[in-house]
């Protein structure tokens, strides 16, 4: 399944983006890395289930900034 994230545009500049997501399998982290506002992070996830859950954190913060559920479409492990 692909993924898109786009990092808010809130005048924080660079920052750690973390994203994980929870299928059937438990949870994953799939993105530790450094980006700018704006920036929009794709990432090719593989996804067990008929649903994900996704969050995503900046810095070292255990506070999501965005959680979302989303439907896996097409063929689910």
């Amino acid at each position: 399944m692909d993924l898109e994230v786009e990092v808010k545009r809130d005048g924080q500049g660079l920052r750690r983006v973390r994203i994980e997501y929870d299928d059937d399998r438990g949870t994953h982290q799939t993105v530790d890395e450094v980006h700018g506002e704006g920036e929009v992070i794709q990432q090719k996830v593989e996804v067990y289930g008929r649903s994900m859950r996704v969050r995503v954190f900046y810095g070292d913060s255990p506070i999501p900034v965005q959680e979302t559920t989303l439907p896996v479409r097409g063929r689910s492990r």
